[in-house]
């Protein structure tokens, strides 16, 4: 399976969830009760945007630009992010998930750098920052993605080691969800459907996948489609009524 494929299933996935969202309490009964049954098929999402940034850090050629282009765009995407999840053009409570994925890259970036010159506390250090912004921004899934990037950073080219690592962590924030409430929230079993992102992961051949002189395109597609879907469906929501 090719990183196209895993971007594909990425994003269906992510639409899946998001529809479940935006949707259900526009549709009739029997289909509005498959909400959360979408919400649950949206968990594969984040896991295979994390190894994607992983496996796009070893594969890019200027970590500064790659940086930059999450950067960018997490700043378009976080008015239709605010319209469709916060109700409001712009609110700071909550922050879209490029900024999680922009922070994780960061976080590899940084450790690998300072692992490279033999300072193994800096590269820690670096790790923890990059997760505690994550948690004060209040981005999208927080510190769990930069631990989902960096298992897949360490462990690359180790799958038994890799997976093992990556439901250690999926378990460890399970717990969390599970036990900081002191009841089964839906959240603790969304990270627990997590773990199925496992299985296309494993499938993947380490190749970018047939996209040939459409490169350009594809990739501008991936980062355009987030700030465009959750647009279009902030406008469905709004007219909820009408339906």
């Amino acid at each position: 399976m090719s990183s196209l494929a895993l971007k594909l299933i990425a994003v269906v996935t992510m639409v899946i969830d998001h529809a479940g969202y935006a949707l259900a309490p526009m549709m009739p009964e029997p289909l509005a009760s498959l909400a959360p049954a979408m919400r649950l098929v949206g968990r594969l999402a984040m896991p295979l945007f994390c190894f994607l940034i992983a496996e796009g850090y070893f594969h890019t050629r200027s970590p500064h630009r790659y940086f930059a282009r999450l950067s960018l765009f997490a700043l378009l995407s976080e008015v239709p992010y605010d319209l469709l999840f916060l109700r409001t053009p712009l609110e700071f409570s909550s922050q879209n998930v490029f900024f999680t994925l922009a922070l994780a890259l960061a976080a590899i970036w940084l450790y690998d750098r300072f692992e490279a010159r033999g300072l193994p506390v800096a590269s820690l250090l670096s790790l923890l920052v990059c997760a505690a912004l994550c948690e004060l921004l209040r981005s999208d899934y927080g510190a769990i993605g930069v631990l989902f990037t960096f298992v897949f950073y360490r462990f690359r080219g180790q799958p038994t080691a890799r997976n093992v690592a990556f439901l250690a962590a999926d378990a460890v924030f399970f717990l969390y969800a599970l036990f900081s409430r002191g009841y089964p929230s839906q959240w603790s079993f969304f990270l627990a459907c997590a773990a199925f992102a496992l299985i296309p992961i494993s499938l993947y051949n380490g190749e970018k996948g047939d996209t040939g002189r459409h490169g350009r395109f594809w990739q501008l597609f991936f980062y355009a489609f987030y700030p465009a879907h959750l647009l279009l469906f902030s406008l469905l929501a709004v007219l909820r009524p009408r339906f």
